[in-house]
């Protein structure tokens, strides 16, 4: 974080302590992506590509009991490739709604997708926010309100 300018006045402890915001987080990642799979290092016998494409469906070859592992990952542009192995790792996707939330799809007050811009049509600081869940999207949001200075109140329910 000390290559961010916006934490030059927090010393090393505190920092080291301290919650990095969602964007933050995923601006150090894409750093670390642009880096490992850009230029490749002659040291490494890892081989990287990156396709801009669209998997659409992922066919197994077989059944790992019967030793042929693996499967074909069907693109929507390019053409199938061929793997031992498929991880699948595509993030945060945004949350499903609630049950009766498409009731609320059109009032400003309900945020169902706590990482758009939910931010811009905040209550007066003397309104009450709930948050349906205290994971770390839950911490996003209230260090967002914070860094935005608002003071009303939050109440975050944890079905846990």
């Amino acid at each position: 974080m000390r290559s961010r300018c916006e934490f030059d006045a927090i010393d090393d402890d505190t920092l080291r302590e301290t919650f990095i915001p969602r964007q933050i987080f995923g601006d150090y990642v894409r750093g670390l992506a642009a880096h490992y799979l850009g230029a490749a290092d002659p040291r490494s016998k890892v081989q990287c590509e990156v396709i801009e494409d669209a998997a659409v469906d992922v066919v197994p070859r077989g059944l790992a009991a019967s030793g042929n592992q693996g499967g074909v990952v069907m693109l929507e542009k390019g053409e199938p490739i061929e793997a031992e192995s498929i991880l699948l790792a595509t993030g945060n996707q945004p949350p499903a709604g609630l049950p009766g939330a498409n009731l609320l799809a059109n009032d400003r007050r309900y945020c169902g997708n706590p990482w758009k811009d939910w931010h811009e049509n905040l209550p007066s600081d003397d309104k009450h926010i709930v948050i349906l869940g205290t994971g770390l999207t839950a911490v996003d949001v209230i260090v967002t309100l914070r860094n935005k200075g608002w003071c009303g109140k939050v109440t975050a329910i944890s079905r846990n």
